[in-house]
């Protein structure tokens, strides 16, 4: 070794030249028209009579993303995902990144169409964008990597995006660029928005994304000639909301204030349409996003690293560079980063160089091979951590802090314990200038852990360190780590520095990215000056599935109880502990400028904090229901709605989510607790706290005996079942009786046995459940059905109503003008007539069964009040449910507009989901949305609604037709339309009287005269079908484009 630096030292004088890396106007004058227009038309299969829907066009396309992606250079994949049982390939090409590889930076577009359409605007346009993205960013070296993707079936629910976003959830994405239709002709010069461009947002606003926004706007202005126009995303359902839906930050570029939907999800959708395609303005908007990439990204010189002087190789002059740096002399090369990552150069990156010179040679240095219990290091085999020696002989051996291991065994470094002690740096991948330095945080001068620890389930406990900065089980981590599986319990960990945390210190550095923590919790006693949290001091990768019930001391600021300082991505995580310091502190994470949290949750109670840099805070009770996390969209034991791996489980009411290999006391009640309508021989179940349990069983109808209850404790304890056994069936129950029961788990092998079980209730069936309508429901129809479900088979069922409360409540079969008759079993609804309008009606359901004892079983008195109007379509029942399938009910179903027939530009419904609108709403929870488009002919759009039974408006002395509507923002004034059709055939139209109607952005009511439609001959008594329309039916001429919204139409009593 000595000779071999003796050499490097001698040629420490030698200079070499460094290629300057280009700037990024430079690399977006690289942009062509030429090649954007040639990918679109030559490559696509966006001419007349191709489509990229179904079929082998489809699959022509992707092939042909694929080899353009392989020949720009790029590491070329599939990503599969189901769509209706069919395996279905977004295309994936990466441009890894020089220095931080883990930074990814994602540009995409949807290559398929809609069944018949060439899709040339939506989305060839937007597909050749980042083609020719690919092609000129592929030329150049960047510090992050950059990563391509053509989704696929993005017209059918954005399935790709969802799916490889869902799959890349872990990943350190810092944004996601979407482009979508951004080529339409009317962008053409000659328009007044010619030299603006659309910037659309769909994640939440916060500090760190408005920075973005900020600085892709600077960047599309600073290197092209456009003007950008940022808006959130509303609407609209384009791939960028699939990775703003996970916590990513995402936004989308596209054709400011034009004519985009001009025949989309038609067969005219093609590059043949003469003045269609504006080649000049797509060119423009793939200028603004390469030059938003080449920024984020960050332009590096073109080398290899550690191939410091650029030659392609990395030889004796590296080394001798790096000497020059290491020495502090004047060199001409750029030593960022050094070779291991850390952010320092040191003797450790002169042996990282040596290991990468010669890892493809015959190597004649050997490093040293740490003994562990098992394992190579592979990620195959990894090393087998089974003992606390073998713990301790990692942190000693920063040679494999690259290797994988797995943990095979519990292990408790009690400094009491032989062998043990309290450590003064952090266990693994330490800090190792024992001075504090001047720089502060800025600055880790050991090698931080970049390979993969699994604790399969196992815990490291007692670890105790007393010292100054990056402390916790590791030190640090840099990219590539991956920590899981593993519980930390009974810290007690002190600094003096920064960075202090009870599983790692710095979860990355300052300027490169971080690992990744998944599965991991710790408990115990966690303190030091700032950047202090009970899990991780500084977080800059992720952290997944996580908690921490530490408490938490700060003497100085950014002090939390799960993280200290929070500049990467915290999901699905808690934390309980107390925590104390200095201003910013949190329940949860003490400062998160520029980091994003989601799906994460502290106690407001046990922290003492009331607030937090992100997250929800909530009580104690709120965080020991399961429904606040199914909520939240954690994948529970035993539910399948939020993902089927099972990660979590939760002791309803008496603890905190746990993970899945941890153990406790029973959970998961069936029937769940507070369940009605049991049967009244139920069969109880739960799911066991642990392998090993047995199970007291108490069960009675009185919540507090229960609660109380011992094994001595007679009629109430029900005996003990066999670990196997996870249930317990009672005698036949009375109709309507409230039951409360209790599991106590048992181990008498475990000192902390017996787990007390939380008291749970259910409620027997009634004799009559679910009617209909709901109870104390208003502006019900005026000739109702009421309708109720049985509580059992046989039974039967007498009827009462009346408009007196009383009346119901206390009549018997012998109560004339209240008691309607029995019914058969069969029978299980009854028309009471025409009902006066706006009053409120009582009844009441009896159940009869002979041989019974307590029969009749006396039902509830329920209420309901009619209605003051006939409600025409107040757009609430519509769902998503497939077409075909039970209870289906889509929107375009029913109102049939233009989708794929070119005399009808309009287009109703969202084509991904929800179809309808859930946030722009009027009354109510949904609206219907509906696109027209009027440049083309007939240059009018339409959605009618026909009913096989003609509606009588006429009712109640009915006079006014009431709708209410609304418009957006950039819309192209139209004329807005209603007309009715009358069983007879005869027509009559009505006109809004203001022309701008369509571009109020707030709800409208229009109040029509049923006497102005009578006079056009329309029999409103009998009304078959309902037209609303944008655009002039007499008068039609080319025109434009947007989006109205329509709710709660109404027939009303208004003029008298």
């Amino acid at each position: 070794m000595q000779l071999v630096l003796a050499v490097f030292l001698i040629l420490a004088g030698l200079s070499y030249e460094s290629a300057p890396a280009a700037d990024v106007a430079e690399v977006v004058g690289q942009v062509s028209k030429e090649s954007y227009t040639n990918y679109l038309r030559n490559d696509l299969y966006t001419h007349d009579g191709d489509e990229r829907c179904f079929g082998p066009q489809h699959d022509l396309a992707q092939q042909r993303i694929r080899e353009l992606f392989e020949s720009f250079g790029l590491e070329t994949s599939l990503h599969p995902f189901e769509y209706r049982e069919t395996t279905c390939y977004n295309v994936v090409g990466v441009h890894r990144g020089i220095s931080c590889p883990n930074e990814i930076y994602v540009l995409g577009a949807h290559y398929d169409s809609v069944e018949g359409s060439p899709g040339a605007l939506d989305n060839g346009s937007g597909v050749a964008g980042i083609l020719e993205s690919a092609r000129v960013l592929s030329q150049h070296a960047f510090e992050g990597t950059i990563v391509f993707i053509a989704f696929d079936r993005e017209e059918y629910g954005l399935r790709g995006s969802r799916a490889y976003a869902n799959d890349h959830i872990e990943d350190h994405i810092h944004c996601m660029l979407n482009l979508d239709c951004i080529a339409p002709q009317t962008c053409g010069p000659e328009y007044p928005n010619y030299r603006k461009i659309g910037l659309t947002y769909a994640s939440r606003p916060n500090r760190l994304f408005d920075e973005l926004l900020d600085d892709l706007t600077t960047a599309v202005e600073s290197y092209t000639e456009l003007t950008c126009v940022v808006r959130p995303l509303l609407g609209v359902r384009t791939d960028h909301l699939s990775f703003a839906n996970v916590g990513f930050a995402a936004a989308g570029f596209d054709a400011y204030g034009c004519p985009k939907k001009h025949l989309l999800h038609t067969a005219l959708d093609s590059v043949d349409q003469l003045d269609y395609i504006g080649y000049d303005y797509g060119t423009r908007v793939t200028q603004a996003v390469v030059a938003c990439l080449a920024t984020e990204a960050k332009l590096a010189p073109a080398r290899i690293y550690p191939d410091f002087d650029g030659d392609g190789d990395v030889d004796i002059e590296d080394c001798v560079l790096l000497i020059e740096h290491w020495r502090g002399s004047d060199s001409q090369f750029d030593i960022a980063p050094p070779p291991n990552g850390d952010g320092v150069v040191n003797d450790q990156d002169l042996i990282a160089l040596l290991h990468y010179w010669f890892s493809d040679r015959s190597s004649w240095w050997d490093f040293p091979q740490a003994q562990y219990s098992g394992g190579t290091g592979e990620p195959n085999d990894p090393y087998q951590i089974a003992t606390a020696e073998d713990l301790m002989l990692l942190g000693e051996s920063p040679y494999d802090y690259d290797k994988h291991f797995i943990m095979t065994a519990d292990i408790d470094l009690d400094p009491n314990l032989p062998g043990r002690k309290v450590f003064d740096r952090a266990v693994i991948a330490p800090e190792t200038n024992d001075a504090r330095d001047p720089w502060g945080p800025a600055v880790f001068d050991g090698r931080p852990f970049t390979g993969v620890c699994d604790g399969n389930g196992h815990t490291i406990s007692h670890l105790a360190i007393s010292g100054g900065g990056y402390l916790g089980l590791f030190g640090q981590l840099g990219s590539g780590a991956k920590i899981s599986n593993l519980g930390l319990e009974a810290v007690d960990v002190n600094g003096t520095g920064h960075w202090i945390g009870g599983l790692v210190g710095s979860n990355g550095h300052w300027d490169s990215g971080g690992g990744i923590l998944t599965n991991c919790y710790s408990t115990g006693t966690v303190s030091g000056d700032q950047g202090v949290g009970g899990l991780v001091g500084w977080n800059g990768g992720t952290i997944s599935v996580c908690s921490s019930n530490a408490n938490v001391f700060g003497y100085g600021y950014t002090v939390g109880g799960l993280a200290g300082s929070n500049g990467g991505h915290i999901a699905t995580s808690y934390s309980t502990g107390m925590v104390t310091g200095d201003s910013p502190v949190g329940g949860l994470v003490g400062d998160s400028r520029d980091g994003s949290i989601t799906s994460s949750f502290w106690d407001v109670e046990t922290s003492v904090w009331s607030r937090s840099a992100g997250g929800i805070g909530l009580t104690t009770a709120e965080m020991w229901r399961a429904n606040t996390f199914l909520e939240a969209g954690w994948d529970l034991v035993y539910e399948t709605e939020n993902g089927t791996e099972d990660i979590w489980w939760i002791a309803e009411g008496q603890d905190y989510p746990r993970l899945w290999w941890q153990y406790g006391g029973a959970f998961w009640p069936d029937p769940v607790n507070g369940a009605a309508n049991i049967l009244r021989s139920p069969l109880l179940r739960w799911i066991s706290g642990g392998p090993t349990m047995h199970h007291d069983v108490y069960f009675d109808q009185d919540a507090d005996v229960v609660a109380e209850a011992t094994p001595e404790t007679q009629g109430v304890y029900r005996g003990r079942q066999p670990t196997e056994v996870t249930m317990y069936e009672p005698a036949v129950l009375d109709r309507g009786g409230v039951y409360y029961w209790r599991i106590d788990e048992v181990n008498e092998d475990d000192p902390h046995s017996p787990w007390k079980g939380s008291v749970w209730s259910f409620t027997v069936i009634d004799a009559i459940t679910s009617p209909f309508p709901p109870d104390t429901v208003a502006e019900v129809s005026h000739e109702p059905v009421l309708s109720w479900v049985p509580g059992g088979p046989g039974l039967e069922y007498e009827v009462y109503f009346a408009d007196d409360h009383g009346m119901v409540a206390n009549a018997t079969p012998v109560t004339l003008d209240v008691y309607c008759g029995r019914q058969s079993p069969e029978m299980t609804d009854y028309k009471p007539g025409y009902l006066e309008w706006g009053k409120t009606y009582y009844w009441r359901i009896d159940g009869v069964e002979e041989g019974e004892p307590n029969s009749p079983w006396k039902g509830n008195v329920w209420s309901f009040t009619t209605a003051n109007f006939i409600v025409v379509d107040d757009f609430d029942s519509y769902n998503d449910i497939e077409e075909g399938q039970p209870g289906g009910n889509r929107i375009y179903l029913t109102w049939i507009d233009g989708f794929g027939v070119p005399t009808n530009g309009s287009i109703v419904g969202y084509l991904g989901e929800p179809s309808t609108e859930q946030e722009i709403v009027n009354g109510g929870k949904q609206s219907m949305p509906m696109d027209y488009n009027n440049v083309s002919g007939p240059y009018y759009s339409e959605a009618e609604r026909t009913w096989e039974t003609p509606q009588d408006w006429k009712v109640g002395e009915a006079d006014t037709l009431t709708l209410c509507f609304r418009g957006e923002v950039d819309n192209d004034a139209e004329p807005l339309c209603v007309a009715i059709e009358g069983s007879a055939g005869q027509i009559a139209v009505a006109t809004h009287p203001d022309a701008d109607a369509v571009l109020a952005t707030e709800w409208q009511k229009w109040h029509i005269p049923l006497a102005d439609l009578q006079a056009d001959g329309v029999n409103v008594a009998s009304v078959k079908k309902m037209i609303i329309g944008v655009g002039d039916r007499d008068n039609p001429q080319p025109s434009g484009t947007g989006r109205i919204y329509i709710d709660d139409i109404r027939v009303t009593r208004r003029m008298t």
